[in-house]
């Protein structure tokens, strides 16, 4: 179990996907992904056309970054009542998130900076905006150090009760797998590797919101323990660090 102050944190992490979601899709409609082919004219009309809407949507996503960081917080917390007193896996993912946190965040600002001066030429437009999907697509470690430490602290634990069943880590290394094409993204403009192609775009972000929310609702029914809940001092962890 976990104490109950941590389903603050799976709130946060429903709340960021919400969030992120409101922000880049419905607001900024941003989703789909701007096609990398389009010319600097049209990527220019988009911001034009559209400038009150993608200025709010970013300063949505923002805010969703926000809402990340207690979250991953909460995930750390479950690592670490699996790896028990070795912390290893808990603070890489720790720091994971931090990093991942950065790269909801500063795409947005970058197209901020693009909508914000919409008379500048158009091919300075495109180059913000291709900078602002280069950073949105392609930061896949940061995550990797998130997802491969839940995984791994999943399929190592030998306390019982088991907290978390032992597929859910399988789950979380078959998306590390469907994630990691989108790094191919910097070498095509066309095609299902394209920062808006259906291998680099669709399916990672398909399978980052589902899940995101399976791990929540795992996390929602743990943190329900007495607020003194203790980490087991005894683990597979504790056993092989002697």
């Amino acid at each position: 179990m976990l104490p109950r102050i941590h389903r603050v944190g799976v709130a946060c992490g429903a709340a960021f996907i919400a969030t992120y979601l409101l922000g880049l899709w419905i607001l900024a409609d941003f989703v789909p992904a701007h096609d990398p082919n389009a010319s600097a004219e049209e990527i220019a009309e988009i911001y034009r056309a559209h400038n009150f809407r993608i200025k709010l949507g970013m300063d949505v996503v923002m805010l969703a970054a926000s809402l990340y960081l207690p979250w991953v917080v909460t995930w750390s917390a479950m690592i670490r009542r699996m790896e028990g007193a070795a912390s290893f896996l808990s603070k890489c993912q720790l720091l994971g998130g931090l990093a991942s946190s950065m790269f909801f965040v500063l795409p947005a600002l970058v197209w901020q900076v693009a909508a914000y001066r919409v008379d500048r030429p158009a091919t300075e437009i495109r180059m913000l905006n291709d900078f602002g999907w280069i950073l949105t697509v392609t930061p896949v470690p940061p995550f990797l150090i998130q997802f491969i430490p839940f995984a791994a602290a999943i399929l190592m634990q030998k306390t019982r009760p088991v907290l978390l069943p032992r597929w859910l880590g399988y789950v979380s290394l078959w998306a590390c797998v469907l994630y990691s094409p989108a790094v191919a993204a910097y070498f095509f403009t066309g095609g299902p590797l394209a920062w808006n192609g259906l291998l680099s775009f669709w399916i990672p972000l398909s399978v980052f919101v589902a899940w995101e929310l399976l791990i929540a609702g795992y996390a929602w029914r743990l943190a329900r323990g007495d607020d003194d809940v203790s980490v087991p001092s005894h683990s597979a962890f504790a056993t092989m660090t002697g």
